[in-house]
């Protein structure tokens, strides 16, 4: 068994990005996700930064230092190298300042009030019975020391401090007042029509401040109807009912000042708005994704976009154009992320849901997007919009099934009362070509297609609904067109289905319905036999050869061998099953077991942090995991060889090789007689039986080497 307790676990992506800071030299990024902070050097290259609770906030507050900031009041200091290397920065020190939990951290500059560059200010919740929480900063001692109190339920985004003012929103309400001051001054600002209502149907949606943001002498706060509000003498004024106010938006978007009091902001729209108090707004329009966060560079130049698909952009705001992307690993919540499978015309890449209406191929080496495909053929998908009361239709991939030339997808209307469409597509080049498409009942949820290169039913795909009906399509002759073939459409006894295989490369899939397997022949489509399995039936597929079925259910796992129609093995246990061209795998909890499909021998075992969810095997140099866990998308794989010292060439154990190794010494021509030996007669080699010849496995080499070898020398008679 292989030794892989040492093998490298990497996160690919903990959860949605929550906080982003830029280094002063607008190249570095620190984003937190989930419980690591992802950190992107200059060439985009990513470095998890692990820990043990879950990311709040990272700063970078010097040239070389990167501050984080967990839930569980842990602050940490990174140093930062000239040349970063695979490990990223290293941990300098770490402390614990509060046992409480921490719901906001924010970097606040001061220099007047403490002599220092930057304070540390946090927002600790008291209890969950507790209606106020404290807003705190962290003193030299590690100590901290509280400045005001602020309502239990506020989030980060509600909250805007600079300088020795602060500034929070609530409800319908704006509250600033100054800090540090025994008797601080105090303003607030009123929404009039508190009873305003907005959004469709019920109009149970309040119309309520969302967000804020202020830098030196201005402060911004947005609406949930999308009206932004600034002020702009926040410092000796606070907020009062004189305020500039910007409607273009449709819902509250991300917003950022910038020092001269301009306002960036974006949101489900998917374009980024730069907004000055008495002149025409500037637009980019058109981007990628609704934006569900932004954040300024220290120097105010440059804006960077987290997309609602994770993506990172990072805009020119002096000429409003993109400067750079920085590659990600796509996910989008609001994706139905139902794809998850290889595709066996690019075996080292994984196929994922990405945002709504495409799919994305992972390269396993990254485990980032190198490729990603317009399934429903639509533009950009507008943000959510739930603020306001309005739900957004939009088509998402439900389910694809694909061959090595050929494609089939499966699309859902969410949002909306539609029938799903089925989509054919013809792979060229690397590339799809959309060929044809049909309409089918949403209770169409499987499709199958040939996974073998070889095989003749590469070009047949299977579907098949929740309530037993079974469809078969047939990719024409041409390959322009994919239709029905209603002489195969079956409905077994009925029967609800739970699950269905892939074609095997001789024409067999399986069905299962319930507690039956049925077993058919996709040519005739006529059942092969059936297998009752006592339980319900949770996966089903066959190994790479094609010949054996690995059946799970809820209480065991078996093999079923589909030509002797026997069962050749069975364990009574639950387990996930992952079925590759590279080998077959089992799943539970955290360990993943590769095993024997024909004797269910384990052979191999690996181990993640987290319970598995869904497991993908892609296979390099070695195997490479990723792994859908409690703890986010995980990726495992072998750890790199150290050792730079030159290894002795392996031998080829080949007729070719034998003969180039072999030594062979020199003859010396003299005048003694040579006995020259008469050569055999090839043909008495084969004068006996034909049960008694040697296999042709070992005939081969000797006729190659001996035809290879130089002839003999022969005395010259003279």
């Amino acid at each position: 068994m292989q030794q892989t307790f040492n093998w490298v676990e990497k996160t690919v992506l903990g959860s949605v990005i929550s906080h982003i800071s830029v280094h002063e030299n607008n190249e570095l990024l620190a984003c937190c996700s989930g419980h690591s902070c992802d950190f992107y050097n200059g060439k985009g290259t990513k470095v998890s930064l692990a820990h043990d609770s879950l990311l709040i906030a990272s700063f970078f507050v010097e040239e070389k230092i990167l501050i984080t900031v967990t839930e569980n009041g842990d602050v940490s200091e990174w140093q930062l190298e000239e040349n970063e290397d695979e490990e990223g920065p290293a941990k300098i020190s770490s402390r614990k300042v509060t046992a409480f939990p921490v719901s906001a951290a924010f970097l606040v500059d001061r220099p007047k009030k403490t002599g220092r560059k930057f304070e540390i200010w946090l927002v600790i919740q008291r209890g969950e019975d507790s209606e106020v929480a404290d807003l705190c900063y962290i003193c030299p001692d590690s100590s901290i020391e509280k400045v005001v109190e602020v309502p239990a339920e506020i989030r980060a985004e509600q909250i805007a401090i600079h300088g020795e003012m602060l500034a929070y929103c609530q409800g319908n309400q704006v509250f600033a007042q100054t800090c540090f001051e025994e008797k601080p001054k105090k303003s607030s600002f009123i929404y009039e029509s508190r009873a305003e209502r907005i959004g469709l149907g019920d109009g149970k949606h309040l119309n309520e401040f969302i967000r804020a943001s202020a830098v030196d002498n201005f402060l911004a706060v947005t609406m949930a109807n999308g009206r932004i509000y600034l002020w702009s003498n926040f410092q000796t004024s606070g907020v009062s009912d004189q305020a500039h106010t910007f409607h273009w938006h449709k819902v509250a978007p991300q917003l950022e000042l910038t020092p001269f009091g301009n306002i960036v902001s974006a949101g489900a729209e998917c374009t980024l708005v730069r907004s000055t108090k008495g002149a025409k707004p500037t637009f980019l329009p058109r981007l990628v994704a609704p934006v569900i966060r932004l954040k300024l560079s220290p120097d105010a130049s440059r804006v960077v976009l987290l997309m609602e698909d994770n993506s990172l952009h990072v805009i020119l705001l002096s000429s409003m154009a993109l400067e750079r992307t920085i590659p990600t690993f796509c996910y989008c919540e609001r994706s139905l992320n139902t794809i998850f499978k290889s595709d066996p015309g690019s075996i080292k890449k994984w196929i994922m849901s990405a945002k709504p209406g495409f799919v994305q191929w992972v390269d396993s080496l990254g485990w980032i997007q190198s490729a990603n495909m317009n399934v429903t053929l639509d533009n950009a998908v507008d943000g959510d919009m739930s603020l306001v009361g309005v739900r957004v239709a939009y088509k998402d991939v439900l389910e694809m099934a694909l061959s090595v030339g050929f494609a089939a997808t499966l699309e859902k209307f969410i949002n909306f009362d539609s029938l799903n469409q089925l989509r054919f597509w013809r792979r060229k080049a690397g590339r799809f070509e959309f060929v044809s498409a049909a309409m089918v009942p949403t209770d169409f949820v499987f499709l199958a297609a040939c996974k073998a290169s070889s095989s003749e039913f590469v070009k047949t795909f299977i579907t098949a609904s929740q309530s037993g009906k079974i469809h078969v399509y047939e990719f024409s002759n041409d390959e322009n067109n994919a239709k029905e073939d209603v002489t195969r459409a079956r409905n077994w006894q009925e029967s609800p289905i739970e699950a269905i295989s892939s074609i095997s490369a001789d024409g067999k899939w399986i069905s299962a319905h319930s507690q039956n397997l049925v077993l058919w022949d996709v040519k005739t489509m006529r059942v092969i036999d059936s297998l009752c399995c006592d339980d319900q039936v949770t996966f089903v597929d066959f190994e790479s050869s094609g010949r054996y079925a690995i059946i799970a259910t809820e209480s065991n796992v078996f093999c079923w061998d589909t030509m002797s129609l026997a069962v050749l093995w069975r364990i009574q246990q639950k387990v996930g099953v992952c079925l590759e061209s590279s080998g077959s795998f089992v799943f539970i909890g955290s360990q993943v077991m590769q095993f024997d499909p024909l004797s269910g021998r384990v052979l191999n075992t690996w181990k993640f942090s987290a319970d598995i969810i869904q497991l993908g095997v892609v296979k390099r140099d070695h195997y490479r995991f990723i792994a859908k866990t409690s703890k986010g998308i995980l990726a495992l794989r072998a750890p790199e060889k150290t050792n730079t010292s030159k290894e002795e060439p392996i031998e080829r154990e080949t007729p070719f090789q034998r003969l180039g190794n072999r030594k062979v010494e020199s003859v010396v021509v003299t005048d003694t007689a040579i006995l020259v030996q008469p050569k055999p007669d090839a043909s008495k080699i084969f004068a006996g039986p034909c049960h008694s010849l040697p296999p042709l496995t070992l005939l081969a080499p000797l006729f190659i080497e001996k035809a290879l070898l130089p002839p003999p020398p022969q005395k010259v008679v003279s």
